[in-house]
C-alpha cells in the first residue's frame, strides 16, 4: 500500500509513547510545533498519481497536537508541589529519553492553561490543576466542533444524518442533535493526547449532558436498521454463522511464534 506524507516543512519524524504504558505514536516534530501523524483514506486525494493508486493508497497528515501532553504523567506525579519548568521537562526526559527530540519550548508551551503557576525568580513554576485543564480541554473542543477535520465532521453527519423518507420530526430532531454530535467527537479528540486517567476525569467534567443526543441516536438507528438490513440481506446470515462458529469452539488457526501479520509488518 503506498502512503503520501503532508508534513510541515524541516518536519523531524520520531515515536514517542504518549503516556506512561502506552504504546509509541508517530509524531512530526518542528522548532515550534508538534504533529502527531495519522494516515487517512487517500481516495480522491489530488496527492496521489496515478488516479487508479488512489482507491488503494493512505495519506499521512501531521495533525497539531498539545506538547504539554507528553509532560502530564510527571506532573500528576508530582502534583503536590510546583516544579520549574525546566526540572518538569528533565524528569519527563528521564522517563522516556526519546523526549528529548522535542524542543523543550514546544513542551512547556501550554502548561500556564492547565496549571497554577508561581514566579519561581529565574522561570515559572507549575503545578498541574485539573480544573484549569478540564476549563482548557472543555474551550478546545467548543472551538474545534465548529470546524472540525474532514473525517470527524463525515462522521458526524453520518451519525445524525436520518433515513429517507423520515418523518418532519425525526428530520428536525437529528438536525436538532447535530452540534452536540459534533461536540461529542470533538471533545473525544481533544482527550486523546492525554493519559487515560485523566482523560476519563477531564472527559466526565468537562461534557455536557449528551442524554438528548443519545436519545436521538437511538431513534435514528432504530429507523435506519430495516433500511441496512434490506441493503446487505446477508448480514444476519453471516452475524449467525460467527456465532455458531464462537459456540462450537471454532478458532482461527493459532500464527506461529515469532510470527508477524502482514497488516502489522506494514502498519
Amino acid at each position: 500500500m503506498a502512503h503520501v506524507f503532508v508534513l510541515p516543512a524541516d518536519a523531524q519524524l520520531v515515536r514517542l509513547p504518549p503516556h506512561a504504558g502506552a504504546p509509541p505514536r508517530r509524531y512530526a516534530v518542528t522548532a515550534d510545533r508538534l504533529y502527531e501523524l495519522t494516515a487517512v483514506d487517500g481516495h480522491g486525494s489530488l496527492l496521489i498519481e496515478p488516479a487508479a493508486a488512489r482507491a488503494s493508497a493512505r495519506v499521512v497528515v501531521a495533525t497539531p497536537t498539545p506538547g504539554y501532553a507528553l509532560l502530564l504523567d510527571t506532573l500528576a506525579s508530582h502534583a503536590d508541589k510546583f516544579l520549574a519548568a525546566s526540572d518538569v521537562v528533565s524528569f519527563a526526559t528521564a522517563a522516556v529519553p526519546a523526549l528529548a527530540a522535542v524542543p523543550e519550548a514546544v513542551l512547556v508551551r501550554g502548561l500556564p492553561a492547565v496549571c497554577d503557576t508561581v514566579d519561581g525568580g529565574a522561570e515559572p513554576c507549575f503545578r498541574l490543576s485539573t480544573d484549569r485543564l478540564v476549563a482548557h480541554v472543555r474551550a478546545c473542543a467548543a472551538r474545534a466542533a465548529a470546524c472540525l477535520p474532514p473525517p470527524l465532521a463525515a462522521r458526524a453527519a453520518d451519525l445524525t444524518a436520518p433515513p429517507l423518507a423520515a418523518p418532519p420530526d425525526v428530520v428536525d430532531a437529528a438536525a436538532a442533535a447535530a452540534p452536540a454530535a459534533r461536540l461529542r467527537l470533538a471533545l473525544a479528540a481533544a482527550v486523546r493526547p492525554l493519559p487515560p486517567a485523566l482523560a476519563a476525569t477531564v472527559t466526565a467534567a468537562a461534557a455536557p449532558d449528551f442524554a438528548a443526543l443519545d436519545a436521538v441516536l437511538t431513534s435514528l438507528a432504530a429507523l435506519k436498521a430495516p433500511v441496512l438490513a434490506a441493503a446487505n440481506p446477508n448480514a444476519p446470515k453471516a452475524a449467525k454463522k460467527t456465532a455458531a462458529r464462537k459456540s462450537a469452539g471454532v478458532r482461527k488457526p493459532a500464527r506461529p511464534a515469532g510470527q508477524r501479520s502482514l497488516k502489522a509488518f506494514f502498519g
